[in-house]
């Protein structure tokens, strides 16, 4: 916010800049923002400018836009800032609000110069002379958006110019002046290659200038003569020189007849010695001269003038460089004998351009696991050391002769050529000319993962002999993957894209990677009495949880999925305890299954009963431990609990959360009263409280299915007339406090039963059984045998009729 004073961002200025954009969110307001803004009220937008000191704009006056909230854009040219200096956002006028957000520096940076390069610096007047013509920025790389234009001239004022392959953009309203121009086309990717003859025999320079801007380019010197040797390459290879593959070049003399001007070979040039000289091109020099294979022998280049057996027939000779490192690089062919011309005759290749054959990737201790049953690598996100070398070319990894190693173009990570066995290439290293390359991961099972980051030293810079350092990278999720490598750019040491993209490597499967740990939320433990918070020893409660698979910083792989689980109800380890009551824990029914690398863990428990009764188990642990098959656990930090499983003094196992347990009975007392009155039963849930059995008023869970209460006179109480029973002359009903359709439901432990009254004279007695076969819970030793287990609970009496006694009496009733 700015309020009578000013708010200053700081950035740099990349060189090159063509044009700065500053972008920001703008509400303009008094106070709060309300629409009372005065009329003289100013915000301002100020820039220190590299030569005429501060310069200022305003961007907002008076209240024609207050409470209005919208983007601005500034722009100005790159030359108008410094490198590095403040903006700064100032008010002037009357107190004003102003709320700025979202304010972005873009810097639009532009050519900084133009390479220019010509394929022979000694040309024919008789042909066509490649011309390469890229785009740079300050750090001299390629700028592959460029679409501006350019204008071209030679120094002597001649030459005409055409392209390699017409495309529309080439512009040249005269002949024989050396001007053109050029409009560049994304798909060039900043570079174009154009052809440049010249029918005069003279020395001359290409100058390159952009239209719209002030970056230029200038070429080295070019020589165009009468007697000229020509360099052709052809075929698949080109130009394109990959290390120890031979290439194959062309030397033909082309001489123009000074009597009637026309061009072509000179037939009768039959020359056997000439000078074959190699020079490197700094600073990307090769630490190894290349050799020559000439007619079946070998010849070690020299850097210096040397003669060599260079065979000429017909005006035409052949022989292969066979390049044994990287960088640029120059073949001049010099002829100084005079034997066929009073002048010496030369030729050259121009600026060549040694490349890596492949490069070649290595992950220290990869088992290279095919398929969910291979061999563990590593955990997902954590680092292991990769290793890059870039190596010379084999004929049996380039059996189509493309240049490109065989399998480390496709997606196929079983089919690559093996390159371990490959030479390395020790210019690589150059730390002036270094290249980067870049790394980049692509799974290959399972299928449909969200995310296949790889994170690290994905770019590796560092080489010694051709051979990078140990990069630590790391993968994102579970599974197996294939890395990829490439040079970093669209150009290696200059070489057109189409050139450098063919250098890649891949290292074929990596993996298996499998989660680095588990991580438990949404714990739940739902006791069997919800209401009452609690459970019956001996009945069923459940637990459930959400597991996810995590690799090292804590994000979810999908990848654990199908064949790459290792962990689900039926496979890998799975600890569920109750603390201190372990022993007895029965796991009645479970589910966990992964997908997408979450699972839903659901389970019932229950803890048997014991001879004797348990006390109330207050806050009992429930916890839960996890392993796969590859050894992958619960995040350690999410441990609570230490329950000694892994004999150490660490945590080990993880609260899920609490419940209360009761050793419980269903019981059901006979009594006895008077016809006239109502007979109160009492049909109570009881727990043990450590030295007698009380009604749990804590339980408003129970329920009894009417068809498990029964009355002997009438029968099961699944029929509703079954509660009318018949006493002497009257009738007595069975009432509860909740008698649903299908179930009778107990409150605060008391199902509130009670028979009513069959009126005076009316005696005789009701006899009740209570099945508890489907409630195990509530199942007593009755009969003393030691086992908990008796489904029916003693018969009860409910006697109507008076009874003298005592006259303070007025029921009475058994006790148990």
């Amino acid at each position: 916010m700015v309020e009578k004073s000013y708010a200053r961002k700081r950035f740099t200025v990349p060189p090159g800049t063509r044009k700065i954009t500053i972008r920001f969110w703008l509400r303009v307001g008094q106070k709060s923002f309300s629409p009372g803004v005065s009329n003289n009220a100013r915000l301002k937008f100020r820039w220190q400018h590299p030569t005429l000191g501060w310069r200022e704009q305003t961007i907002d006056r008076g209240k024609q836009n207050s409470g209005v909230a919208n983007f601005r854009t500034i722009e100005f040219s790159g030359d108008e800032i410094g490198t590095d200096h403040y903006v700064y956002f100032q008010t002037s006028g009357s107190i004003s609000r102003y709320f700025i957000d979202d304010l972005t520096v873009v810097a639009d940076v532009g050519p900084d110069n133009f390479s220019v390069e010509s394929a022979q610096s000694n040309a024919s007047v008789c042909t066509k002379n490649q011309i390469s013509i890229a785009v740079r920025d300050a750090n001299n790389n390629i700028i592959s958006d460029f679409t501006g234009r350019i204008s071209l001239s030679t120094s002597t004022g001649h030459g005409n110019w055409s392209m390699v392959t017409p495309n529309g953009n080439l512009n040249t309203p005269r002949t024989d002046n050396g001007q053109a121009g050029y409009q560049f086309q994304a798909n060039d990717q900043g570079r174009v290659d154009l052809l440049l003859s010249n029918e005069h025999a003279e020395t001359l320079k290409v100058n390159v200038s952009q239209d719209s801007g002030s970056a230029s380019g200038i070429s080295g010197d070019i020589r165009f003569s009468e007697n000229s040797f020509v360099l052709d390459y052809g075929g698949q290879q080109g130009r394109d020189v990959v290390a120890y593959r031979p290439h194959t070049v062309v030397v033909s003399l082309i001489k123009r007849d000074p009597n009637n001007g026309e061009c072509g070979v000179a037939t009768s040039y039959q020359s056997s010695s000439v000078s074959l000289n190699f020079s490197n091109i700094t600073p990307d020099s090769m630490a190894i001269p290349p050799q020559w294979l000439i007619n079946g022998s070998v010849v070690e280049a020299s850097l210096t003038a040397s003669s060599v057996p260079l065979r000429f027939s017909n005006g035409v000779a052949e022989f292969q460089i066979l390049s044994k490192d990287v960088g640029r690089f120059n073949v001049s062919v010099v002829d100084s004998s005079k034997s066929f011309s009073d002048q010496d005759i030369y030729g050259d290749s121009g600026t060549l351009i040694s490349r890596p054959f492949a490069l070649s990737i290595r992950a220290a201790g990869n088992p290279s696991a095919i398929d969910s049953q291979g061999d563990v690598f590593i955990a997902a996100g954590a680092d292991f050391p990769v290793t890059v070398s870039a190596v010379g070319w084999q004929a049996a990894d380039d059996i189509n002769g493309d240049g490109i190693a065989d399998g480390h173009d496709d997606d196929d990570p079983l089919n690559q050529a093996n390159l371990s066995d490959n030479v390395l290439l020790p210019s690589f290293s150059n730390p002036i000319s270094r290249t980067a390359v870049q790394l980049r991961a692509q799974s290959v099972a399972p299928e449909g993962i969200s995310h296949q980051e790889l994170n690290g030293s994905t770019t590796v810079a560092d080489f010694t002999g051709g051979r990078s350092i140990e990069a630590p990278i790391s993968y994102s999720n579970v599974g197996i993957i294939e890395l990829s490598v490439r040079l970093q750019g669209v150009s290696y040491l200059g070489a057109d894209a189409n050139v450098s993209s063919r250098v890649q490597g891949r290292s074929g499967t990596v993996g298996r990677f499998i989660p680095d740990h588990f991580s438990i939320s949404l714990e739940e433990v739902t006791p069997a009495c919800l209401a009452g918070a609690f459970t019956h020893v001996g009945q069923e409660f459940t637990i459930s949880a959400r597991i996810e698979a995590h690799n090292l910083s804590g994000q979810l792989t999908d990848g654990y999925h199908a064949d790459y689980t290792k962990l689900s109800d039926s496979i890998g380890g799975r600890s569920l305890q109750v603390v201190n009551l372990n022993d007895r824990l029965s796991i009645t029914k479970e589910k966990l299954e992964f997908e997408l690398g979450v699972a839903q863990l659901n389970a019932d428990l229950l803890i048997e009963k014991l001879t004797q009764p348990d006390a109330p188990i207050i806050n009992a642990q429930i916890a839960l431990a996890l392993e796969d098959l590859d050894g992958v656990k619960i995040l350690a930090s999410q441990l609570d609990l230490d329950l000694e499983v892994s004999n150490g003094a660490d945590n080990d196992h993880a609260l899920l959360g609490i419940n209360d347990f009761y050793f419980s009975r269903l019981n059901l007392t006979s009594a006895h009263g008077p016809e006239t009155e109502s007979l109160i039963s009492k049909l109570y849930v009881e727990s043990w409280q450590g030295n007698s059995f009380q009604r749990n008023t804590l339980d408003s869970c129970t329920t009894i299915r009417r068809g498990r209460i029964s009355y002997v006179q009438t029968g099961s109480l699944s029929r509703n007339q079954n509660r009318v029973v018949s006493i002497g002359s009257g009738q007595s009903l069975g009432e509860y406090s909740d008698f649903g359709r299908n179930n009778i439901h107990f409150i605060d432990g008391d199902a509130g039963q009670y028979f009513t009254a069959p009126g005076v004279g009316n005696r005789g007695v009701i006899e009740v059984d209570i099945d508890l076969e489907r409630k195990p819970w509530l199942q007593n030793d009755w009969n003393k045998d030691g086992s908990h287990n008796d489904r029916m609970i003693p018969r009860a009496a409910f006697q109507f009729g008076r009874v003298r006694g005592h006259d303070s009496v007025v029921y009475w009733r058994e006790t148990n």
